[in-house]
């Protein structure tokens, strides 16, 4: 195995491990949502090189974590949940906006969860009331 090689397989394990850190951290601090940041940050892992600018183009197991995650949200809770967990995953990995914001039009899905370290998620929610389903 070559040096290259072996750093880049000791960089992936810690930003794994990292992960699963962050989403230990944020599931303490999760609302009312029946949804778990968990839930809301593995769908997309195979997603984190395309967003932090690593890769070209968007796997198609990415596409499928988005549009898997997209369905999750059911209430106005669930939006906010997602939302707040996505947002500091994407802080922490340093995603690229741009990139986030190109996920839905490549994957051909409607989405109103931003993976954006800058998004309100105060205001996502904003639009459903607690009885409304999203669908």
């Amino acid at each position: 195995m070559s040096r290259n090689n072996a750093v880049r397989r000791m960089w992936s394990s810690g930003w794994i491990m990292g992960l699963v850190v962050l989403v230990l951290a944020l599931e303490a601090r999760r609302g009312m949502s029946e949804i778990s940041c968990t839930q809301a940050v593995m769908p997309i892992l195979s997603c984190k090189d395309f967003l932090v600018g690593d890769a070209d183009s968007v796997p198609v197991a990415c596409c499928q974590g988005a549009e898997m995650l997209n369905n999750l949200a059911k209430n106005k809770d669930d939006l906010k949940t997602l939302c707040l967990c996505l947002k500091q995953a994407a802080t922490a990995l340093k995603v690229k906006a741009d990139r986030a914001a190109q996920l839905p039009q490549i994957c051909k899905i409607a989405t109103s969860i931003a993976i954006n370290p800058d998004v309100d998620c105060n205001s996502i929610g904003s639009m459903y009331d607690g009885n409304q389903e999203h669908n």
